[in-house]
């Protein structure tokens, strides 16, 4: 579909190039920004010209209209309805012929609720209601007429001379989500790791070509649908229902910008968008990232008969590793090539994640690895201090060496008084154990804890 604006200079119309370039950058979850951008020569005094080639699920209180990078006066004119294309006939001759074969001409006189006032030749007056119509014809459409909205731009230049125009405004016909694979190699210590962008276009219409940014970050956006759908003179409905996916994906050229406190992925070839439709864009393919394993568990102060840790995998997501742009929250899948066989090892999600983090994937509970906690002593010395001992148990039953963190919170009144195993502590005063477990091994800590209130 082409874009133009059409210039009127006082009583001389003339076309603008339908030359363009546009730009949406689509917001995570909540639509897009859509901005067009044209070069053209003004005239010099005032100059009246129109925009009709908006996207679908355009907010109508979103416009703004630069010219030369200053505000430009504006009007938004939204296009006829059906009502307003039958009127705009009014007093002209039509045919309605009935389903029973019974075909009247004459001039248009109304059209009220649905009928049509019609007079003919004997200057006497019928109605036809249009469900009991088989068909209307019209004279030709009249030139100018249009049932597409538009933003009507008045300028003044003062002399001729090229300037950028600039339009701007919010759909929310779009949205963009990004899809994350991580496939672990056998021996679980490097992985590879896809990013995908799915974005999809709501819209009636085809866009030939657009520069895509996904945005992402804590942007806080909400665009509230103001785009109402026509059906057109033809009795077409705009095709909202379906959406189609497009069955290719290619390795897109990305870049990253930081916009604000956000950032967006520019994807630096244009696309072309079709009506209703899902495309998927690769972000990255990064082959051979380091992954660690562990497990991690966090002990309570009460009994526990039987208890699993969760199973943490964790990579730095860093340049070193081949990330070169931030990475936008999301789902990620987890496989694992076994046995020369891919399989799906759990879903988890990652956070908004800068260059030089650390990124940690909880893929659910280690079924095989049993730990019990046991209250082993417990006294209340004084209404102030109190004492507590404890023996935690961790029994790995898998086929290899494991590696556990054991986290104990700790509150500001107590301290550890004794502990058979060295433990470190942080500034969340929380205790932590790692341990190392053979294959059908157990591993006992014993500990004990003092309380006092000042």
């Amino acid at each position: 579909m082409k874009t133009y604006f059409t210039l009127f200079l006082l009583s001389a119309i003339s076309t603008l190039s339908s030359a363009q370039n546009r730009t949406i950058s689509i917001y995570q979850n909540s639509g897009a920004s859509v901005v067009d951008i044209y070069s053209e020569n003004l005239t010099k005094g005032t100059n009246l010209f129109s925009y009709e080639n908006l996207v679908s699920g355009y907010n109508n209180q979103s416009f703004f209209v630069f010219v030369d990078e200053s505000p430009a006066q504006f009007t938004f004119k939204e296009g006829a309805d059906f009502n307003d294309f039958i009127l705009s006939y009014k007093g002209e001759t039509i045919t309605v012929s009935e389903r029973d074969g019974e075909t009247y001409t004459g001039k248009l006189i109304d059209y009220l609720f649905g009928s049509y006032f019609i007079e003919l030749s004997d200057k006497s007056v019928i109605y036809l209601n249009s469900n009991q119509s088989a068909s209307v014809r019209f004279p030709n459409l009249h030139s100018g007429f249009s049932e597409k909205d538009q933003i009507q731009v008045l300028t003044t230049s003062k002399n001729t001379a090229e300037k950028s125009i600039r339009v701007s405004y919010e759909s929310n016909a779009f949205n963009w989500e990004p899809i994350y694979t991580l496939v672990l190699a056998e021996d679980e210590k490097s992985a590879s790791f896809q990013g995908l962008a799915k974005f999809t276009y709501r819209g009636s219409e085809q866009i030939e070509s657009a520069n895509v940014r996904f945005n992402y970050g804590n942007l806080n956006n909400s665009i509230a649908n103001s785009y109402r759908p026509k059906p057109s003179y033809r009795n077409k409905m705009s095709s909202m229902a379906m959406l189609d996916a497009e069955p290719e994906m290619e390795q897109a050229v990305v870049s990253s910008e930081t916009i604000g406190d956000n950032y967006e992925f520019v994807i630096e070839k244009p696309l072309k968008i079709e009506k209703n439709q899902i495309q998927h864009v690769v972000l990255f393919d990064i082959n051979e990232v380091p992954v660690q394993k562990r497990y991690e568990y966090n002990l309570s102060s009460w009994n526990v008969k039987k208890a699993n840790p969760a199973a943490i995998y964790s990579f730095d997501y860093n340049e070193k590793n081949g990330f070169k742009h931030p990475a936008a929250s999301g789902k990620i899948d987890v496989l694992l090539y076994k046995n020369k066989d891919l399989r799906n090892l759990a879903d988890s999600r990652i956070q908004n994640t800068s260059l030089g983090e650390n990124v940690e994937l909880n893929i659910g509970k280690a079924m095989d690895i049993d730990i019990s906690e046991t209250i082993t002593a417990s006294e209340q010395v004084t209404k102030k201090l109190s004492t507590a001992s404890y023996k935690i148990e961790v029994k790995n039953d898998k086929k290899e060496k494991i590696t556990i963190r054991l986290i104990k919170q700790i509150d500001r009144n107590t301290i550890i008084t004794d502990s058979n195993k060295k433990f470190e502590t942080d500034s969340s005063l929380k205790a932590i154990f790692t341990l190392e477990i053979r294959p059908g091994k157990s591993e006992v800590i014993t500990l004990s804890t003092k309380t006092e209130y000042k």
